[in-house]
């Protein structure tokens, strides 16, 4: 068999990574599940758990681009026999325990786009398996990444979490429905509403609207607190993400409705004069944009009085 070497280098090209590439040939199946196992030969468990091998400042991140590399490449075919289920765990779980410093900038962002790659490949040949690891990602994105003193580590955590909901739990998310997963992702994400996340705020809150999307209307009450928390931060004098605020809180409206929205954020409206100061002003626009497949009941107990008023009084 010949060996095809790399243009810009005398060097051959390794196996692990000739072979790794997804391919509708059948042949090369056996190079894909071979590679695996070279990967986790040369990653040799000193204990149950794997542990982080002591490497130098100028090797490490090439350790991380290796791994990124073969989980982009080979983690996870469409065609898997029962040792390679076992494998692609093996590979995953490698790459959660050589998670590096939440402060290491660097090398943390290398490490979150080989496993965001992972997840995904990981989800397209082990759909149930991989739900099992979802929690433990969710826990380091928020509560390890989403504290770094890094815009850069903030940033890729988020964008971590928005792809691993955009492409693992929201095609299945009917069915994800009837299990604590959502709940438990949810109370990870709400976490992030505390004061010590003050400077990522406006990243929390992106995830927030995703995670009431994947929630569904019927999580109402489980969703509660959150949404009086997120009327709190709203009242909050110089609070900086506004923007951001609103549009969490207006996803809150179209999943759960109206009604249930404005039963715990009421806009606070008579119709008299006492309505000069108007400071939930800010769910009008909300409102307008975010209703529907609502009943017309409710607007018609709720604001037409208040519309009829304000004629009135007006």
């Amino acid at each position: 068999m010949r060996v095809r070497l790399n243009n810009t280098n005398s060097k051959q090209v390794p196996k692990w990574k000739k072979h790794g590439a997804s391919s509708s040939n059948p042949t090369r199946t056996k190079y894909r599940d071979a590679a695996k196992l070279q990967l986790l030969a040369s990653i040799q468990p000193s204990s149950s758990s794997l542990e982080l091998p002591s490497t130098t400042a100028a090797t490490f991140p090439k350790e991380f681009d290796r791994i990124s590399q073969f989980s982009k490449t080979t983690l996870g075919t469409t065609k898997t026999n029962a040792s390679m289920i076992q494998v692609n765990a093996r590979v995953l779980q490698t790459l959660l325990d050589r998670q590096p410093a939440k402060n290491d900038q660097q090398q943390m962002v290398i490490w979150l786009d080989g496993i965001s790659r992972a997840y995904c490949a990981f989800h397209r040949a082990e759909s149930a398996n991989c739900l099992n690891y979802i929690s433990k990602l969710f826990e380091i994105c928020v509560n390890e990444c989403l504290l770094s003193v890094y815009k850069r580590v903030q940033i890729k955590a988020t964008n971590v979490l928005k792809t691993v909901i955009k492409t693992i739990l929201k095609p299945q998310v009917e069915s994800l429905r009837n299990t604590p997963l959502l709940k438990q992702l949810f109370q990870i994400v709400e976490h992030g509403l505390t004061y010590a996340y003050t400077l990522s705020w406006n990243y929390v809150l992106h995830l927030l609207g995703d995670m009431f999307e994947l929630m569904g209307k019927d999580s109402f009450e489980f969703c509660r607190n959150c949404l009086a928390s997120l009327a709190g931060l709203r009242s909050t004098k110089d609070f900086s993400f506004l923007a951001e605020l609103d549009s969490a809180v207006g996803k809150a409206i179209h999943v759960f409705g109206p009604e249930k929205v404005l039963s715990i954020i009421p806009l606070n409206l008579t119709g008299t004069i006492k309505d000069v100061q108007l400071e939930q002003s800010w769910l009008l626009p909300l409102l307008r944009d975010n209703i529907s497949h609502t009943e017309l009941s409710h607007f018609v107990s709720y604001f037409l009085p208040v519309a009829f008023q304000l004629q009135t009084t007006g």
